[in-house]
C-alpha cells in the first residue's frame, strides 16, 4: 500500500505528503517527500475535516465531500471517503483539481482500509 501511494506521490509535481486517516486524525498510511512541511503533522489540522463537515451539515447545504485550504505557500486538500480521510500536502501552485481527481485512483486502496477499520470498530 506503501508503495502504491509512494508512486502516486511521485507523479504529481508539487505533491508532498500524502496520509490515510480516520474521522479523528488517527493516521493509518503516510508518505511524503523529503522536504515534507510540518504542518501535515499537525493533529488539529488533521482532524477539521470532521469538524467542518459536521457544521456543514448543520447548515444545510449537504455532505461535505472535501476541503481545500490554501496558504502562503502550501495547499492542503482532504478528501473525506467515510470512514477514512486522505490528506495531501502540496505547494500552492501544484495542481489542485489533479490532486482532486486522484481520489478514483486510491478507490481500491480506500475500499481495503475501510474493511480493516470497519473490523477493528465492530462490537465483539
Amino acid at each position: 500500500m506503501k508503495k502504491f501511494l509512494q508512486q502516486i506521490l511521485n507523479k504529481v509535481v508539487g505533491l508532498h505528503y500524502i496520509l490515510i486517516t480516520d474521522k479523528d486524525g488517527v493516521p493509518f498510511i503516510k508518505v511524503n517527500s523529503s522536504n515534507t512541511p510540518d504542518m501535515g503533522n499537525r493533529p488539529h489540522l488533521l482532524s477539521n475535516l470532521a469538524i467542518v463537515a459536521d457544521q456543514a451539515s448543520k447548515l444545510g447545504v449537504g455532505r461535505t465531500e472535501s476541503i481545500t485550504s490554501v496558504y502562503s505557500n502550501y495547499q492542503v486538500i482532504q478528501i473525506y471517503s467515510s470512514p477514512l480521510v486522505v490528506t495531501f500536502v502540496a505547494d500552492a501552485t501544484a495542481n489542485t483539481g489533479y490532486i482532486h481527481g486522484m481520489e478514483s485512483q486510491l478507490e481500491p486502496l480506500l475500499n481495503d482500509l475501510k474493511e480493516i477499520v470497519v473490523e477493528r470498530h465492530e462490537p465483539k
